[in-house]
């Protein structure tokens, strides 16, 4: 996968739990930034937050990655975009005293130093939000069939997360952010840090 610097913040989407950002990159392509942290996770101070940080781009980059191993077309290029000490100070000048959703983007953006993934910007697009109907049979049972592929449970009729380019009147399948559900049980076992302890416990005393 292509690495890539950001050049500049433009805004931040108005959709989306994690606050997406979308930003120009130095190969001169728009993409949507979608940080490793999420603010809106909530995750306690435990050393849960730092083992699941990365696990949300993760669980994206290996649903494109095998979305595409399977040759599937309906979806965006990725890459991953490095935030750095010049892109923080660019994102605290862009997103400081804004809005609420800007300023939990800038949050974070300042707690995602490194790769990130990229989700390249689909030009003259629109959501196919509130309009699942109107997306082609076709187009359904394909984003059925590979969701189940990558167990993406973020799908439905009012989300579809799909969007249609007027460019090429293509539709594409976004956002798996919540693939690979099963993966959650991870964030359980490690919150429930007791079960480590008492088999810790018993292997000494064994």
């Amino acid at each position: 996968m292509k690495q890539l610097h950001i050049n500049e913040f433009v805004t931040v989407t108005p959709y989306g739990a994690s606050c997406p950002v979308v930003v120009k990159a130095d190969d001169n392509n728009t993409y949507v930034l979608k940080t490793r942290y999420q603010s809106n996770l909530n995750l306690d101070g435990n050393g849960v937050a730092e083992i699941l940080k990365d696990c949300s781009v993760y669980i994206e980059t290996l649903s494109y990655l095998l979305l595409q191993e399977f040759g599937f077309e309906y979806i965006p290029e990725i890459v991953y975009l490095m935030i750095d000490n010049d892109a923080l100070e660019d994102a605290k000048f862009r997103f400081q005293g804004s809005s609420q959703r800007e300023e939990m983007a800038l949050e974070n953006i300042q707690n995602s130093k490194g790769l990130n993934l990229g989700v390249r910007w689909i030009d003259n697009s629109e959501g196919a939000f509130d309009k699942f109907e109107s997306i082609p049979k076709k187009i359904r049972e394909m984003a059925i069939n590979h969701d189940a592929y990558v167990m993406n449970v973020d799908r439905d009729e009012s989300n579809p997360n799909i969007l249609f380019s007027k460019d090429n009147n293509k539709f594409y399948l976004i956002d798996f952010g919540n693939a690979f559900d099963s993966l959650s049980v991870f964030e359980d076992l490690y919150g429930l840090r007791s079960i480590f302890l008492i088999c810790t416990t018993y292997s000494l005393v064994k």
